[in-house]
């Protein structure tokens, strides 16, 4: 087992809701323009910090605002 930071798990649960939060916001299309192999898995990227707002195509300028 190994040992967790103070705060890793918070961290963790906040990442997962808020990749749930932009989830919701995203077309659902599971097109993979964005670069990963479906809305949700970019949304986690998003979420983690590790992909940028404009990489959905089909979710456009009106997405990226909602972002």
């Amino acid at each position: 087992m190994h040992d967790m930071k103070p705060g890793h798990a918070t961290r963790r649960a906040f990442v997962a809701e808020l990749a749930e939060r932009i989830d919701a916001l995203l077309p659902q299309t599971q097109c993979t323009k964005c670069g990963y192999p479906g809305c949700m898995p970019y949304a986690r990227a998003l979420a983690r910090g590790a992909a940028q707002i404009n990489q959905c195509p089909p979710g456009g300028d009106a997405l990226v605002r909602d972002l």
